[in-house]
């Protein structure tokens, strides 16, 4: 979508998934999006791929809470189905013009590399990596900025892809806490005073951070190819965000305002 903040990140984890192209049990995977509207739905027609670039050592700390399935990411009500894709192969949309409050959401089976890029349209670049996989999967990713996009897709195997509007929602506030599997961007959060990121996350697997302010739409590199079990980072921040993940497993993050106890890796 938008940076390049941890780019060299999404080549690592990019071309570290497109190697262990290993099959994989079948496809058990389901969708935690809500049923769409009966609004009607276009399926525009899609081109041939154009050639697209792949994409201070942390202290441990304690997690401060464990998780269950209430604290996953979950998405607002649904409005309608703005487009639907389908295909095979590697395909790159038409573009779709969407407002603030959006998200992804994809389903595939197969067991080889399975990537989306989300790009602005008016340029001809590497976007920002959504989903990249080996693995059958089904997800769905909340989307915080408005303009005109195309999705840009590799994969050899079929998968379906909506773009789906939401009813526009509040920031959260900290303390919060919220996990999933693999990459995605978090709800808007609301911070009025310095704060604590700490995260827990798969060991074996590189995993990054960037936190996304919304009235400059730039990125903050919290943690980047950090195989670290545990740590924190803290932030001095007074307005509204979100988290964008690039993960391959499975993660928590907490937010919580600081008390100044933790030792946290340097900025």
């Amino acid at each position: 979508m938008r940076t390049r903040g941890i780019g060299w990140l999404l080549l690592g984890l990019v071309l570290a998934v497109a190697a262990a192209c290993v099959a994989e049990p079948g496809w058990s995977g389901s969708s935690t999006l809500p049923p769409a509207t009966s609004a009607p739905t276009a399926t525009p027609a899609l081109e041939p791929a154009s050639p697209s670039p792949s994409p201070a050592t942390p202290t441990p700390v304690s997690p401060s809470a464990s998780v269950d399935s209430s604290a996953a990411i979950t998405l607002p009500p649904t409005g309608a189905t703005i487009l639907t894709l389908e295909g095979a192969g590697s395909s790159r949309s038409e573009p779709f013009d969407v407002d603030e409050d959006w998200a992804l959401s994809w389903e595939r089976r197969g067991s080889r590399l399975f990537s989306i890029q989300l790009i602005p349209a008016d340029v001809d670049v590497f976007g920002e990596l959504v989903v990249s996989t080996t693995r059958p999967t089904a997800g769905d990713s909340p989307m915080h900025r408005p303009g005109r996009f195309v999705v840009q897709v590799h994969a050899t195997e079929p998968w379906t892809i909506r773009i789906i509007d939401f009813l526009p929602t509040p920031a959260r506030s900290i303390p919060a806490v919220v996990s999933g599997t693999g990459p995605t961007n978090s709800e808007v959060f609301f911070a009025d005073q310095p704060f604590l990121i700490e995260w827990t996350a798969d060991g074996s697997v590189p995993f990054g951070i960037e936190l996304v302010t919304m009235t400059t739409l730039q990125p903050l590199l919290v943690a980047a190819d950090a195989p670290a079990d545990a740590s924190c980072h803290q932030v001095s921040l007074a307005e509204e965000f979100y988290l964008h993940v690039v993960a391959n497993g499975e993660w928590t993050i907490a937010l919580r305002p600081s008390e100044g106890e933790a030792v946290c890796p340097a900025d």
